[in-house]
């Protein structure tokens, strides 16, 4: 087995991906005919990308709602960064000069707070006595977040062949651990963002998809016990010997580290559990172990295990224990290195009331 997949050794799995899900790395192109879109887990950021050439002010924004449609935040030329930080505006561009998008809106799907239900993304025609027919080659798209991935785009319009001054873009809804993005393309009166959420009709969307929270679980894990790790401290004459054993765990921002057993390939550690906070079934994180025997001129890698979070959080509440095999680094400098051996996977998992 390979680091990547040692866990499943231990009779683990991922949870079911619901239906309907899509492959980020594909570009799909949604229309208001066909407009649904449920992102893969992986998709952490999207955007919204806005341009025109020169000659007015077009504004894009996004409003987040609760679970009663009541506004929780504006992002908008008045206010680039949402007040808990998860979206992002490029800034206002009063012009359209220049090539690409003239505007930016970032959403860190991840850091949304718990409260919001969805997102709606709304784009303005700003100058008075304009309308979107008048605006010259505006266009506004729904894209994969990271600008590597840019390429990738959810949906797109061409503003200029509309009337009216204001357009809804899209709107992505919370459906328990994943979103649903939704194409509009719907046409709406206002000039900001604010005139177009005062009118109910504008609203309506918000009633066609329902939003739920997802079941939110904490997880506590330690690695407590190894055996039949590799020898690393060979005797100088004759065969045998041992290793001096500690264990390192990483995850996310969170890292424990074992103490180190003088002379034991069967080591039997007093780690402190990690807590690994809220756990989602669409988290893509993996907890990184890696175990090292103790040397006065440079530790020596015994072994490494990789298990996903959303495989522990599968496991379902309670106490729950494994051994799993020590595998390879995949860090070319320790290919060479010799690994034997198994690990004791200890985890607590508790289902969190009223989520995040």
């Amino acid at each position: 087995m390979s680091y990547y997949d040692a866990w499943q050794g231990a009779g683990l799995s991922l949870p079911d991906q619901p239906e309907g899900i899509q492959d980020w790395r594909h570009t799909v192109q949604l229309s208001h005919e066909s407009p649904d879109y449920l992102l893969d887990g992986s998709i952490k950021e999207v955007a919204m990308g806005l341009g025109w050439d020169a000659g007015c002010d077009v504004d894009g924004s996004v409003v987040m709602f609760d679970a009663d449609h009541q506004v929780v935040d504006v992002v908008w030329y008045q206010q680039l960064i949402s007040k808990d930080g998860s979206i992002k505006h490029s800034g206002d561009d009063r012009t359209g000069e220049g090539g690409g998008d003239d505007e930016v809106i970032r959403v860190n799907l991840v850091e949304l707070p718990k409260r919001v239900h969805h997102l709606m993304f709304v784009v303005c025609v700003y100058s008075e006595g304009v309308s979107f027919s008048q605006v010259r080659s505006a266009y506004v798209r729904m894209k994969h977040g990271k600008p590597k991935h840019e390429g990738l785009v959810l949906c797109e319009y061409n503003l200029s062949e509309l009337g009216g001054t204001a357009m809804l873009l899209a709107m992505i809804t919370r459906r328990g651990a994943f979103w649903n993005f939704r194409a509009l393309g719907r046409q709406a009166g206002g000039r900001t963002v604010l005139e177009v959420v005062q009118d109910p009709y504008n609203l309506e969307p918000l009633s066609g998809i329902e939003s739920f929270d997802p079941l939110v679980r904490r997880i506590h894990i330690a690695v407590k016990e190894g055996r039949k790790l590799a020898i690393k401290d060979k005797k100088l004459f004759g065969k045998g010997g041992s290793s001096d054993p500690y264990v390192k765990l990483k995850y996310k921002g969170g890292k424990a580290k074992s103490e180190v057993i003088d002379k034991d390939i069967h080591p039997k550690w007093n780690m402190e559990p990690i807590d690994m906070g809220n756990v989602i079934e669409s988290e893509h994180k993996a907890v990184k172990i890696t175990v090292w025997d103790y040397d006065l001129t440079g530790d020596d890698f015994m072994g490494a295990l990789r298990i996903p979070a959303a495989a522990l959080y599968k496991a379902g509440p309670g106490s729950h224990e494994w051994w799993m095999p020590l595998t390879k680094s995949k860090k070319s400098k320790y290919e060479g290195a010799n690994v034997e051996g198994d690990v004791l996977i200890q985890i607590l998992v508790q289902d969190v009331s009223g989520g995040q």
